[in-house]
């Protein structure tokens, strides 16, 4: 028990003094057009997923699924590396356990002095031995999407019946952390909607004593993808703070950029330092400043209204116009 509670404590440490750090650049960070690094590279390997959540707008998606390019996701890696990144985070629009070759962007990230890399998986093709080579290559954080407490809920969330084989997956990476004595934090995450709001209390009792954090997240619009009236976000500095990479390698603003309208500028052809401050992200940067975003994609997050909207740069994006109309879901 004591060396339970050691854990919990250590982790909400690290918790705290992550997201001071955080805040505090990012307050430094938004008062100007022209920042000299993100703060972390999000970098989608692939767009394929094995589940189709409902609170998800993957397979709502036309953009091709595919997946990142080997060379080119090291190319990045290593030229956010040279300017100063030192978080990485394998979260975005698709599984990434599906790609084939995540333990070597794992394994490269951690060469090039990456300090804090973490995932978030649902578990359902993250096999034992696929997340122990994840672990042994340097992973210092995993977090499962985990969305209800019955598996008949989970079925109707995740769209794949993998209740019970990710629940072991979930034990296994725990008790692999036991047997190692290694001390990479260990979450569940959990969108809440009508249908899995009941189960919240069964979560905490399955995972609460093996687990270091659930999260529980209210089902939004992803960027406005899902076409839902919810609350706006009050604040948003992704753009001033964190280099989305898209895997045909296109520097995006947003992990939710299912069509990649949000899309600033293609690293096929511009290097990270380049794109990072192009004349595209400073004038969206611009526009955050003075509140001038109506017509783009984060006009939706930030206001909660439905409205029409345009990519940055139609070229880049795959263009739904059924999608991002102003009609609303029921």
């Amino acid at each position: 028990m004591l060396e339970r509670e050691r854990e919990v404590s250590a982790y909400s440490g690290f918790l705290n003094k992550r997201l001071q750090l955080e805040q505090k650049r990012e307050q430094e960070a938004c008062c100007d057009i022209i920042i000299s690094a993100p703060l972390k590279l999000m970098l989608e390997v692939t767009k394929v997923c094995n589940h189709r959540c409902i609170f998800c707008a993957n397979s709502k998606m036309t953009r091709p699924r595919g997946m990142i390019d080997m060379a080119l996701a090291e190319r990045l890696l290593s030229e956010a590396a040279e300017i100063g990144v030192k978080e990485l985070s394998l979260v975005a629009t698709g599984e990434p356990f599906a790609f084939p070759k995540i333990t070597d962007v794992i394994r490269i990230a951690k060469r090039l002095g990456y300090t804090y890399v973490y995932v978030t998986t649902n578990g359902g093709i993250a096999s034992p031995e696929k997340l122990k080579s994840a672990l042994d290559a340097g992973l210092d954080s995993i977090k499962f999407s985990f969305n209800a407490g019955t598996r008949e809920t989970y079925r109707k969330i995740h769209g794949q019946d993998d209740f019970d084989k990710v629940v072991q997956r979930i034990k296994y990476v725990v008790d692999y952390r036991r047997k190692t004595q290694k001390s990479f934090p260990i979450g569940i995450s959990f969108v809440v909607c009508d249908i899995n709001r009941s189960e919240k209390k069964i979560i905490e009792n399955m995972f609460g004593e093996l687990v270091d954090d659930i999260v529980f997240h209210e089902m939004g619009a992803q960027g406005g993808h899902n076409n839902l009236l919810v609350e706006p976000i009050k604040n948003c500095a992704r753009p001033f703070t964190i280099a989305g990479i898209t895997y045909e390698g296109y520097l995006t603003l947003c992990c939710v950029d299912f069509q990649n309208y949000l899309a600033v500028a293609d690293l096929n052809r511009l290097s990270l330092a380049d794109a990072w401050n192009c004349e595209t992200m400073q004038n969206i940067r611009k526009r955050f400043l003075t509140h001038d975003l109506k017509g783009t994609l984060c006009y939706r997050c930030l206001t909660g209204q439905i409205e029409t909207v345009l990519p940055l740069i139609p070229s880049l994006a795959t263009i739904n116009k059924e999608l991002f109309t102003d009609k609303k879901t029921a």
